[in-house]
């Protein structure tokens, strides 16, 4: 199953804590039979926190 990860919003906000995010990615590890599809606007953002998520 194909999941759209926040699709009427963007996860990398700035209004969004670093510690949701790493949850959020959390979650998504430990379902690892589904497919997640995460896209942003904020690119610069994701970058900078890649290194601290699953």
């Amino acid at each position: 199953m194909r999941i759209f990860v926040n699709s009427m919003s963007d996860l990398f906000h700035d209004d969004v804590p670093d510690e949701f995010i790493a949850c959020v990615f959390q979650n998504m590890a430990a379902a690892d039979w589904h497919i997640f599809q995460v896209l942003t606007k904020r690119l610069e953002r994701a970058a900078a926190i890649a290194d601290r998520l699953p």
